[in-house]
């Protein structure tokens, strides 16, 4: 399913459902981005539940609407349906775009192991087990035996634990922002260490690969360039021989970097990943 933003009357973006779920509000750390005064914050929720996709009002100032009835718990959607967002913004849902699924990555709860999942179809290491990923919902194989695994919910085979999380999926938003977030990094590459803050919390950082990305991304921020592509990340991380190294990789780092930020009670998106590039979206970049 399709979720379209329309303005004036007009579709001015189209974004597809996949498996992760959709935040939409003002704010730049949501996955929708609507700039409407109207809008809260962090306005509403779309997600999935097995096949079936629900929408949540997260508490909203002006308050959600579904085919012009108020929104006060889950709702099931379908094709056709209209949202509204305060008393402006307004969404509809249409057919299609299935195709589209997020990046996903299977973390060992074990240990530090890590793999990227490939659609449709994905053998777990050292195991008999394969996960089935479909639009419609994630499904484990295993000696015959199907069940449905949701994301960021563990599960087990044999003594072994797993969970599936989305492995990046950079912020759309209906109309371009270049909004920063009130963030501070500084990076000690020497001691390996870096320090991000913000008004009310610090994340420390000491994942030598981590480091790594960050002391480029900082020098480059300082600079006025921003953007930075892959191959200059990965040189950093692993050297000359790191262009061997898949892209994955790479998104794993960010991933990890992203969910460290977020347990602190920061926003993931201080990261901004692109085609090809990344970026931070901070205020300043101080010295370590």
């Amino acid at each position: 399913m399709i979720i379209e933003v329309i303005h004036a009357g007009h579709v001015v973006h189209r974004q597809p459902l996949g498996l992760q779920p959709l935040t939409i509000g003002r704010g730049p750390d949501n996955a929708l981005v609507l700039r409407d005064p109207g809008v809260s914050t962090h306005h509403a929720l779309i997600c999935r539940d097995g096949s079936a996709l629900l929408l949540r009002d997260l508490g909203s100032t002006n308050g959600t609407t579904l085919d012009g009835a108020l929104v006060s718990g889950p709702q099931p959607l379908r094709a056709g349906q209209v949202l509204r967002l305060g008393p402006r913004a307004t969404l509809r849902l249409v057919a299609g775009g299935d195709g589209a699924l997020p990046d996903l990555l299977l973390e060992s709860t074990d240990g530090p192991l890590a793999w990227p999942v490939t659609p449709p179809r994905f053998s777990v290491p050292d195991t008999d087990a394969t996960i089935h990923l479909q639009p419609g919902g994630i499904q484990l194989q295993e000696a015959g035996v199907w069940r449905a695994l949701r994301l960021d919910v563990p599960f087990s085979l044999g003594a072994r634990g797993f969970v599936l999380r989305v492995l990046s999926a950079p912020a759309q938003t209906a109309r371009p922002t270049e909004a920063t977030l009130p963030y501070r990094l500084s990076v000690d590459l020497a001691r390996s260490r870096a320090q991000l803050r913000s008004p009310g919390a610090t994340v420390q950082i000491t994942a030598s690969t981590q480091v790594a990305l960050l002391h480029v991304l900082a020098e480059a921020h300082a600079r006025g360039e921003h953007n930075v592509d892959d191959d200059t990340l990965i040189r950093a991380v692993w050297g000359r021989a790191g262009l061997r190294q898949h892209v994955n990789n790479l998104n794993v780092i960010i991933h990890r970097l992203r969910k460290k930020v977020e347990e602190h009670g920061l926003s993931r998106d201080f990261i901004e990943r692109g085609a090809g590039h990344t970026r931070l979206r901070i205020a300043a970049v101080e010295p370590a």
